[in-house]
């Protein structure tokens, strides 16, 4: 993505402005919309563990979900650090998302119709390639968002923000779970998709 023309709106130059990276449209839609895929993650994160245990009984099933999930981080760490280098870190972005958007509908889809739990892993693990492909570009697109002086207040409002999600994210799950376990997946489908448009 291009650097922030100088039609974006500029902050006063007087005195410090706390909200300075806000003032610039592409980083509220960047950071509203990965605010959005986290809580969403992190409440499908919840959910696939709850499923998983109820369905199979064994704590060992936790460790599958977890060993399906670092299986693409320990392989495609590097190649995606490299595709986000060559590539335009945007459409990377959003070919990762629908990825891992659908992937999330193939887990409600599997929840609703009671699939095998060898499925939901193989999703699960589809799900981890996508999300671990977008990863590099999305945390490399920041600096292109906003210009420089604004740069240490965009990464202060992402960090906060990040920090937050953390924790609303599995609350949120809790509360979906306790509610329809695929609500879950659905939402996490839902926050991705609506990154996709504030990316476009």
């Amino acid at each position: 993505m291009s650097q922030p023309s100088s039609t974006d709106p500029a902050p006063a130059r007087s005195g410090h402005d706390p909200y300075h990276a806000f003032r610039f449209p592409s980083y509220r839609n960047y950071l509203f919309g990965s605010l959005l895929v986290s809580m969403g993650t992190a409440a499908q994160s919840v959910a696939i563990g709850w499923e998983v245990y109820q369905r199979t009984g064994q704590p060992m099933s936790l460790a599958w979900v977890g060993l399906v999930q670092a299986i693409p981080m320990l392989l495609l760490t590097l190649p995606s650090g490299v595709l986000a280098d060559r590539f335009d870190r945007r459409r990377i972005m959003m070919i990762g998302l629908a990825g891992t958007a659908l992937a999330s509908v193939g887990l409600a889809i599997l929840s609703i119709r009671q699939g095998s739990v060898g499925w939901m892993y193989f999703v699960l693990l589809l799900d981890a390639a996508f999300n671990r492909v977008a990863w590099p570009a999305r945390a490399a697109m920041l600096p292109s968002l906003v210009p420089r002086e604004a740069f240490e207040n965009a990464v202060k409002w992402r960090t906060s923000g990040f920090e937050i999600a953390a924790m609303v994210g599995p609350a949120v799950g809790g509360f979906l779970i306790a509610w329809s376990i695929p609500s879950a997946y659905w939402l996490s489908a839902a926050s991705e998709g609506l990154f996709i448009i504030l990316l476009a």
